[in-house]
């Protein structure tokens, strides 16, 4: 009799392999699902982190949907993606751990908006974000040079607008017909590039700070000049001062002041609106001065000024007082 010593075999188990289909129509329900709270908010965030976190194939299924993504909009702490102008979600840069494969993962935008960013890595949203193909570009706020050179690199751009001084705009590629500044008015008033114009531009955006002492009738005067020689065939342009740490007084004495001639530089061809608006909390009614114009609004009073600076452009120049004793 013959005695086997052959162990006995046993069946071990595979690890199942999970449905790629099952897996993207999961996390499409996670993207698709309707949100109205906050909490809500939180929530899908936490959601996708978790799926992506769950292994490889979700990773890279999640991963392969934001490839889709062609929009992104950033404020603050706050990053915000869109699909043909449909906003899908949002991720808070200090606790969505996937941001930056995200924002790499995505392949190409069409349009980009940067308000603010706290807590993040500027430098790599640009490097992951711009690039050849966007149309629409707008950054609020000064960025860092690496950052505002990768930008001026680009030729796709059509509407562009961004921190940009008069040492910026040779450097600018792109033709678009539509672009902005938000910049300091002090830096819209010094010397521009010799011989340097951008004709192409028809639709002018400056948003501008400026001190009361440099608003002066003959520094308004220059930016014009300054405006019409790098713009020479504007179609269109809208314009915001905001005062630097303003006083209503001191704001106040300025708005009885400025006259049409102030930008008398700016050609009568163009359209648009030159708007100065303040508005300061917390005054009491016996320090209200005789308004030029007035009106009652609720629990304050708005002292305006508006003329026509030509036929074609107008300036509104308004101070919205609230009254510490709030009529309710």
């Amino acid at each position: 009799m013959r005695i086997s010593n052959s162990t006995p075999s046993y069946s071990i188990p595979k690890k199942p392999i999970l449905n790629r289909e099952i897996l993207e129509d999961i996390f499409i329900e996670i993207m698709n699902r309707k949100i109205s709270l906050s909490s809500e908010l939180k929530s899908k965030e936490q959601n996708i982190e978790r799926f992506m976190a769950s292994g490889r194939q979700p990773f890279n299924i999640a991963l392969n949907y934001f490839t889709r993504i062609n929009r992104v909009d950033i404020w603050t702490n706050i990053i915000l993606l869109w699909m043909n102008n449909e906003y899908i979600c949002d991720f808070t840069f200090e606790l969505f751990v996937f941001l930056k494969p995200v924002l790499y993962a995505i392949e190409s935008i069409k349009k980009f908006v940067f308000c603010d960013a706290v807590g993040v890595d500027v430098d790599m949203i640009f490097d992951a974000l711009i690039h050849e193909g966007i149309e629409y570009v707008r950054v609020e706020k000064k960025r860092p040079e690496k950052s505002l050179t990768k930008l001026c690199k680009i030729n796709s751009i059509k509407d562009l607008s961004g921190f940009f001084t008069y040492s910026h705009l040779p450097l600018i590629c792109s033709k678009s017909p539509a672009f902005g500044f938000y910049t300091d008015f002090k830096e819209l008033i010094k010397q521009k590039p010799e011989k340097f114009s951008m004709p192409w531009v028809k639709d002018l955006l400056i948003s501008s700070n400026y001190e009361i002492p440099g608003f002066t009738k003959n520094s308004t005067q220059l930016f014009s000049k300054r405006i019409s020689q790098i713009f020479p065939n504007l179609e269109t342009i809208n314009i915001y001062f905001h005062c630097i740490n303003p006083t209503w007084e001191s704001v106040y004495e300025k708005m009885k002041i400025i006259k049409p001639n102030w930008f008398k530089n700016l050609s009568e061809n163009v359209k648009g609106k030159i708007r100065i608006y303040e508005r300061f909390d917390e005054v009491e009614r016996e320090e209200w001065h005789r308004p030029i114009e007035r009106f009652h609004k609720f629990d304050s009073y708005i002292a305006g000024r508006a003329f026509f600076i030509h036929q074609n452009l107008e300036l509104d120049f308004s101070l919205q007082f609230i009254w510490k004793n709030k009529i309710m």
